[in-house]
């Protein structure tokens, strides 16, 4: 193994020049860098490192940094417990807040981006639902849903007129969930119909695939339920990812403007025989909103 001595007769002599002035500074600092790290000056064999922890203190003490550019500090490189550096530069506790923050909303934008809630919906949450005295069974429901959920939680069905807050409330399902890493799918029913009538007409294996997914996925939402164009293709295709659904005991939530007797008239009784066995259903019984 080289010599420390050997090491530093191969630098130029500017260089080594350099090195000797900022070392004998760092001695003659050493005292004050150690009171201000905490350290036992006695104990510390680089006067060197505790120079530099000292420099990243008090740059640290002044930083302006936030969750937008954090990832520009030139002294990231000292929050990483490199070798002998990991007794000197402790994790900085606001660069760790602020990159833990980061990924958290990197996994929510991910989650919501592939949800199939449009831009509207998103902002969608329980704290912008303004519950009534006839609403509040049917909030209070929608949280403890998301609060106890797992894979095989029972659904819930949401009826009522348009303009009630049914939506509302399965939006604001979705984003409750995906706060806590959930991947949910939302999907309006007669969109979702005319996306799986196409991607078959095209021999689509990726709108198929697609499809697929909403069987198996964590949540699915189906928004609108009974507003789709009754045919026996219709009917079909609905029974077929309910049916997925209830076979594997998958949490789904359905709005619709429809009783379970309409229901019945429009998908067929497997169907909504189904639906009733998985779901508990809840009438959202208010006005319009939107009117209002």
């Amino acid at each position: 193994m080289e010599k420390i001595a050997d090491i530093l007769d191969a630098f130029p002599a500017w260089a080594l020049e350099k090195y000797k002035a900022e070392k004998e500074r760092a001695a003659a600092s050493l005292k004050e860098n150690c009171s201000l790290l905490g350290l036992d000056a006695s104990k510390v064999d680089d006067v060197m490192e505790v120079a530099r922890a000292a420099e990243v203190k008090k740059a640290c003490g002044k930083c302006l940094f936030t969750i937008e550019n954090f990832q520009q500090c030139k002294y990231t490189d000292c929050t990483l417990p490199i070798n002998r550096r990991q007794d000197y530069f402790p994790l900085c506790e606001k660069y760790r807040i602020h990159e833990k923050e980061a990924a958290y909303n990197a996994m929510l934008k991910d989650i919501l981006g592939n949800s199939g809630l449009g831009k509207r919906f998103r902002q969608r949450r329980f704290e912008t639902f303004k519950p009534t005295p006839k609403t509040q069974r049917v909030y209070k429901a929608c949280m403890i849903f998301c609060d106890s959920f797992t894979n095989d939680s029972k659904g819930i069905i949401l009826r009522g007129p348009c303009g009630c807050g049914k939506t509302h409330l399965a939006a604001a399902i979705i984003n409750r969930l995906a706060e806590r890493g959930i991947y949910g799918r939302f999907e309006v029913v007669p969109e979702l119909l005319e996306t799986i009538r196409s991607g078959f007409n095209r021999q689509d294996d990726e709108a198929k695939a697609s499809i697929n997914q909403l069987k198996e996925a964590a949540l699915l939402v189906l928004d609108d339920l009974g507003a789709e164009k009754v045919t026996d293709w219709a009917r079909e295709q609905i029974f077929i990812i309910i049916n997925r659904r209830y076979e594997s005991m998958l949490p789904t939530v359905i709005t619709t403007n429809d009783t379970t007797a309409e229901l019945v008239n429009r998908l067929g009784q497997r169907t909504v025989s189904r639906l009733v066995e998985m779901t508990t259903a809840y009438t959202v019984d208010t006005g319009d909103y939107r009117l209002k």
